[in-house]
Parts: C-alpha cells; sequence; structure tokens
C-alpha cells in the first residue's frame, strides 16, 4: 500500500501514496485513531480531485448534490504532490493546511466548497509554497487565514462569500510575468494585507461591511535603497467597484500604482504610505479621505498628483495624435505610442531633465494645459518653495540671455570664461530679480523697443515665479 521515502534536504520520511485507495485507507485508520483526518508527511504520486471520491466507502455524500460531508477536522500538514482539487464539499469543523518548508503543491484548487465551522477560523492555510491558487464559489461561517504563502503564478479567489473575515500575512507573489492576486466576493468583517510583497498586480474587487487594511506592504525591501532615501516602490493594487463599511487602511506601504475605480469607502487612514503613481479616480478618492480627516498636506499632495496625471494625459493624447497625422499606419503609431509611454514611466536622470521640455511643447498654445504646467515647475503645485526658487532664478537667466543678445543697443555683457567683470554682470542679474526695488540703485539697460517689450514680458514670468515662491511658504504656514 504505501512505503517510505527520505527527503534528503530535510531529513524527514514521507509517506508516498500511490493511489486513491491508499489514501482513503490513511484517512479512514486517522478517523479512527485521532477522530479527525490527518494527512502528514505525505508524498502523493498523483494528481487528487476529490470529486472523484463521491460514493466512496465512509464518506457521507449528498446525492441530489454531489457533494461530500466532513465531519471531522482536516489538518493536512508536509503534504507533497502536484495538484489537489477539493471540488464539492462541506467541512462542519476547521480545515488547516499547514505545510512545512519541504512540502510543494504545484496547484491547490477548491471549487464550491461550504466551510460551516463556527471557530476563528474555519480554513487556515499556512508556509505554502504553490504555483497556482484558485478558490472559487466557496463560502465560510468565520474567517479565512492565509500565511506564509508563496505563489509563483496566479492566486485567484472568487465569487466567495466570508461571514468573517479574510487575512493575508507574509504573502509573496512572485514576478512571474502577468501573474496576478485577485480577491473578489463578499466579505462580512475586515481584509487584512500584513507584511506582503507584490511584485505584480493585486486585484480587490469585494464588499465588507469592516475594514480593508494594507500594511507593512514591499515594506522590507526599504533595506535595499539608497539609504532609505529613494524607497523602491513596486507592483500595482487596483480596486473596482468595491465597497468598504469602514476603513481604507495604507500603513508602511510601498506600492508602485494604486488604481481605484468606484470605490465606495466610510473614511480613508495612512501613515508611511508610499506610491509611484495614482491611476484613474485614486487620487480624488485618497483626497476624499484626506478632506475628510483634515489633512491638508496630503490633500495638496493628491491635489497635484490629479493636476499632474491630467498634464501628462492632454500630453501624451496631443503627442499621439501628432504621431497618427505623420504615420497612418496603425500599427506604427500603436508601436510609438508604447515607446512614448515607455519612456514617461523611466526614472531617470535623462528623463528628468528632457520630460518639462516634452510636456511644454504639446502644450504650448494650450491655455490649460500651459498653467498646468507653469505650476507643476513653478512650486511643484505649491508643495516646494525651493522649486519656486529655481525656477524664479532660471526664468530670470534665460530672460537675461534674451534681453543682452535682442533687446539692447548695446550688449550689457560679453561672455568671458575667466569671469573678468562677473560682478557688474551678476548685478544686472540681480536687477531683473529685485522686481521690487529692495537693493535700491541699479544697472542701467539701454533698450531697444524691442528690449522694452522683452523686459515687461520678462517681469511678468519672473513675478509669478516669485509670487509661487512665496504662495509655497503661505501655503504651510501653520
Amino acid at each position: 500500500m504505501k512505503d517510505k521515502t527520505n527527503n534528503t534536504a530535510t531529513g524527514a520520511d514521507k509517506t508516498v501514496v500511490r493511489s486513491y485507495k491508499d489514501l482513503l485507507c490513511i484517512i479512514q485508520q486517522s478517523i479512527e485513531q485521532h477522530n479527525e483526518i490527518r494527512l502528514v508527511d505525505l508524498l502523493v504520486t498523483f494528481k487528487v480531485d476529490t470529486y472523484t471520491l463521491l460514493g466512496k466507502k465512509g464518506i457521507s455524500t449528498d446525492i441530489s448534490t454531489d457533494t461530500l460531508f466532513v465531519d471531522y477536522p482536516v489538518i493536512i500538514e508536509g503534504l507533497e504532490c502536484k495538484e489537489v482539487v477539493l471540488n464539492k464539499i462541506t467541512f462542519n469543523k476547521e480545515v488547516s493546511f499547514l505545510f512545512s518548508l519541504n512540502s510543494e503543491i504545484e496547484r491547490l484548487a477548491i471549487y464550491d466548497c461550504n466551510f460551516n465551522c463556527t471557530s476563528a477560523y474555519s480554513l487556515r492555510i499556512e508556509e505554502l509554497i504553490c504555483g497556482e491558487f484558485d478558490m472559487i464559489h466557496c463560502s465560510s461561517n468565520s474567517s479565512i487565514s492565509f500565511d506564509g504563502i508563496c505563489c509563483s503564478d496566479n492566486f485567484n479567489i472568487e465569487e466567495v462569500e466570508i461571514k468573517g473575515g479574510f487575512s493575508f500575512r507574509n504573502f509573496r507573489l512572485l514576478p512571474k510575468e502577468d501573474t496576478e492576486l485577485y480577491l473578489g466576493g463578499s466579505i462580512s468583517k475586515d481584509v487584512e494585507f500584513v507584511n506582503c510583497t507584490f511584485f505584480k498586480k493585486t486585484i480587490v474587487n469585494i464588499e465588507t461591511e469592516g475594514c480593508i487594511k494594507y500594511r507593512l506592504i514591499n515594506y522590507d525591501i526599504k533595506e535595499n535603497t539608497d539609504n532609505g532615501s529613494n524607497v523602491l516602490c513596486q507592483g500595482s493594487i487596483c480596486m473596482n467597484q468595491t465597497t468598504i463599511g469602514k476603513r481604507l487602511v495604507f500603513s508602511y506601504c510601498n506600492i508602485g500604482t494604486i488604481d481605484l475605480i468606484n470605490v465606495t469607502v466610510g473614511s480613508i487612514s495612512e501613515f508611511e504610505f508610499r506610491y509611484k503613481r495614482l491611476k484613474n479616480q485614486a487620487a480624488t478618492i485618497l483626497r476624499n479621505g484626506a478632506l475628510q480627516r483634515n489633512d491638508d498636506v496630503s490633500y495638496a499632495n493628491y491635489t497635484a498628483d490629479i493636476y499632474d496625471d491630467y498634464l501628462r494625459t492632454i500630453s501624451t493624447q496631443k503627442l499621439r495624435r501628432w504621431i497618427h497625422k505623420i504615420d497612418n499606419q496603425k500599427e506604427q503609431d500603436q508601436i510609438e505610442f508604447k515607446k512614448i509611454e515607455r519612456r514617461y514611466k523611466r526614472k531617470s536622470f535623462k528623463r528628468k531633465l528632457v520630460e518639462p521640455i516634452r510636456l511644454l511643447f504639446p502644450n504650448l498654445f494650450s491655455e490649460e494645459g500651459l498653467l498646468l504646467w507653469l505650476n507643476k515647475y513653478s512650486n511643484n503645485y505649491n508643495r516646494s518653495w525651493f522649486r519656486g526658487v529655481v525656477f524664479t532664478c532660471v526664468v530670470a537667466f534665460g530672460w537675461y540671455f534674451a534681453l543682452n543678445y535682442w533687446g539692447m543697443h548695446e550688449q550689457f555683457f560679453v561672455i568671458d570664461w575667466r569671469f573678468r567683470g562677473f560682478g557688474e554682470v551678476f548685478e544686472g542679474y540681480l536687477s531683473l530679480l529685485d522686481i521690487f526695488n529692495l537693493i535700491g540703485e541699479r544697472p542701467v539697460f539701454e533698450l531697444t523697443s524691442v528690449g522694452k517689450g522683452l523686459m515687461l514680458i520678462a517681469k511678468i514670468f519672473i513675478a509669478y515665479g516669485e509670487w509661487q515662491t512665496i504662495y509655497a511658504f503661505y501655503k504651510y504656514k501653520k
């Protein structure tokens, strides 16, 4: 019936199970000895599908629904198997998958199962290494806990109805192409993601009367950054048609993209929450939460994200239209547009230098787009006085050169790399910045008619930059 094999990695013996007959024999023996179903340290050489157990001796069956009834606690520990499918089972006692480090299941699927246990947890899965996980059309009378799971493929939970809560702890979704975690259904109490690592997409489309809490998400990878100055944000959290009765919580999270659409939430709280990008309605929903809790700083940040995303959107749309006009081949247009999108996503020094020009050029003749561009680069939407200082100095420097070469009867300065006469040239530069005449005596520029027009425009832009700098200070006077 069975034999022993030695696991060289751990030194632990495993019982080899080669047929359903052997498996049923082990189940019956465990019921007789422990009054529970115990599958411990087994190496199963075939794919297990409980649907094939229908009608087998010793298992209660509802003939009308082909449902198995299990009236014993189920403990599965140290199991190694290629595939396990639990299909149409009603568990009236607690079910525990307690895997060890030497356990692995390539695919674990739970279909049309009911967990009727009313203790703290009706289902617990711990220390599981799996390739793919499915849990579809299942119900539970109490909470479900997943702890220490490492998944290399899709982790899919759909159409579940849970009267308790749902917790994911120490969960790791590996960065395989197109992998995602999906959670959909109805959950009465809190949904928690604690100390999880998401390299790819996490989709949460549920209705809950409690909270959805993200805590310590991608937080351990903070150690891989440059002295914590640039926190590595990765993965994405997407929520669509989600109803949260109480709070949405982000605490100690480093996330690449937050994508929220039609999310209804009682309130939002956040602490040490970092992200790269907000998509769709995310910035608006998070800003409403900041307004509700009177968090002026977060409200300003999310407002800036809304403006910034809109500026990028209209700029990209214009670039797309231009490319479409130049090249009528649709396939080529899509390729070029994807290249543009990829360039926007790159966080490199080169991109930071070129990005202002890319965003300015399509919006030169758009009043709305140009205003957004000016707000972004003059003080980062009222958030950065330092950017205001830099913007003002750069604008003054540019107009100083324009006036010198195109607006004066005689050039006020000639470029000299030995810096002779630098003091006089610098005084001329300061006279442009000093629109309030704080310094007093200033150099006299012999302007042409064109130069006087340029001077007027220069003063307007310099005054705008100085006002944006002052307003950035004023914004946070409290």
